[in-house]
């Protein structure tokens, strides 16, 4: 239940984060002050691969591996593949943003564009992370853990079935 605790924190400020990456794509064409995007981006940078990390051992626990995949279970495998297509858009915005970066060669549309596309899969991803752990979470989790869960989904769900 610690991992669970600990992956809906990081969920609640990856979802803060995001939130303020809408406002700097929201700001656009006016560039938001370089120390507040910076800090933001900063933030998610350490944040994100830590978060990919933790979220990958809980879906371990509850995917079952594939011996005829090479281990990972197929789900498993894709959510990997889209936490690596993050990270590298992530790469790709903190160089856009950072001073001296690319910034000054993109258009406002075209980094408006890659910050939504960022934040709106950051939010699919927790989500989608939080219901794969839900739904097959039951006799890896405690009932209270996953009851937390659904609550963090939106939806109260009788977990002692």
């Amino acid at each position: 239940d610690a991992q669970l605790a600990s992956m809906l924190k990081d969920h609640v400020e990856l979802a803060c984060l995001c939130d303020a990456l809408e406002e700097l794509a929201d700001c656009l064409p006016a560039m938001p002050r370089a120390s507040t995007h910076f800090a933001v981006l900063q933030r998610l940078e350490t944040l994100l691969p830590d978060h990919h990390r933790r979220a990958r051992e809980l879906l371990r626990r509850v995917l079952p591996p594939c011996p005829r995949m090479g281990g990972d279970s197929p789900l498993l495998k894709r959510v990997i593949e889209q936490q690596h297509e993050d990270e590298g858009l992530l790469g790709a915005i903190v160089d856009a943003l950072h001073p001296g970066g690319g910034c000054a060669c993109l258009t406002p549309n075209t980094l408006g564009y890659m910050l939504r596309c960022f934040f709106i899969n950051g939010r699919r991803a927790m989500l989608f992370n939080e219901y794969i752990i839900f739904s097959s979470g039951r006799g890896h989790f405690t009932m209270d853990g996953l009851s937390r869960m659904g609550e963090s989904l939106g939806f109260a769900e009788e977990t002692d079935r």
